[in-house]
């Protein structure tokens, strides 16, 4: 469904300034099942129009079933972006259904190539390795995509968003939840962290910002209270974004040696928004400084 209130606290644009505004999405304005007939989302489009008015402009957009990833640019900085090329993934049933996978869009802004993903990976306590899998494939997939459609040019910069499902490996129940306030405990245990500090895994590469806010699923519709019924779920910090800078290797004339690019993008803040309801997940949203 869409939020029939305003997204303003989730944007800022009125405290501050943004260049670029990325919004990725799962399962808005039609459910999973819905989406497999109609996907589009031209009335989630126009909300968002809205709600940044005329000073943002869309750049390009592209729907997987009830994935959605959108990408605006303030109109001072239209003329310098050129070259919006979207990709989509399909990792569900038989690798046909887009319930699960990943949709991506990629904007050259001067000489810089960004590319932005947004994901919905397999859901389940004990479906780890197969997200780590799908997370894998993805990345080869889009990052091929971009090379082929960007004349042969690595991308320079990945954000990357979604419904990453990782799980807490701890037996915890409704009980547990009820007298239990120290969440930021359970962060040692996030699935998500886990693979992600494992040397040889692929996530690895990529980083990500501190965690400070509480898991952001399974949260009640329309209460920042645990849905602790018949529908209840350990929590989890399903909701992520990662970020990796792809540090292109420049030969120095002179010397002819290599020499490694300093790291120019930068993670500013890292944060969830309890303020916008309507759904068992809470945002989750990021920005960073780049130079370009």
């Amino acid at each position: 469904m869409i939020p029939n209130h305003s997204l303003k606290r989730l944007f800022n644009i009125d405290i501050l300034y943004h260049d670029i505004i990325v919004i990725g999405t799962q399962e808005c304005q039609r459910s999973i099942v819905t989406s497999i007939f109609c996907e589009s989302k031209n009335e989630w489009e126009v909300k968002l129009q809205n709600e940044l008015g005329k000073s943002y402009i869309k750049v390009q957009s592209a729907s997987l079933n009830a994935m959605h990833i959108i990408v605006f640019a303030h109109k001072s900085l239209i003329p310098k972006i050129r070259n919006g090329k979207q990709y989509t993934f399909s990792q569900g049933f038989m690798g046909i259904v887009g319930n699960k996978g990943g949709i991506a869009v990629s904007v050259n802004i001067d000489d810089k190539i960004f590319l932005f993903i947004n994901s919905h990976l397999e859901s389940g306590q004990n479906s780890e390795s197969k997200r780590q899998t799908q997370f894998s494939k993805l990345e080869t997939h889009f990052q091929n995509q971009v090379f082929s459609n960007h004349n042969h040019v690595q991308y320079d910069y990945l954000i990357w968003t979604g419904d990453f499902n990782s799980r807490i490996n701890e037996n915890i129940s409704p009980q547990t939840i009820k007298t239990h306030s120290d969440f930021f405990g359970w962060l040692g245990k996030d699935q998500m962290y886990l693979s992600r500090h494992n040397k040889l895994n692929y996530q690895s590469q990529f980083q990500e910002g501190m965690i400070f806010f509480p898991p952001t699923y399974k949260l009640l519709q329309n209460y920042n209270s645990w849905s602790l019924d018949q529908d209840f779920r350990i929590p989890g910090w399903c909701d992520r974004i990662l970020y990796k800078e792809n540090k292109k290797m420049t030969i120095q004339s002179t010397s002819q040696s290599f020499k490694d690019m300093t790291s120019k993008l930068k993670l500013q803040n890292y944060d969830a928004n309890f303020d916008i309801l309507g759904s068992d997940h809470r945002p989750v949203f990021a920005q960073f400084t780049v130079a370009i």
